[in-house]
């Protein structure tokens, strides 16, 4: 329940079909972030 959430916070529709795709998406999108804000 708790990750559904977080992938309706970011703005995401919860789909259990592409639920790893959105996890992979999200996961490299806050790297790119990361990894921007630091450089």
């Amino acid at each position: 329940m708790k990750k559904m959430n977080v992938v309706f916070l970011h703005g995401f529709p919860f789909n259990a079909a592409s639920w790893d795709s959105q996890v992979n998406f999200l996961s490299e999108r806050k790297t790119l972030c990361l990894s921007s804000k630091t450089s």
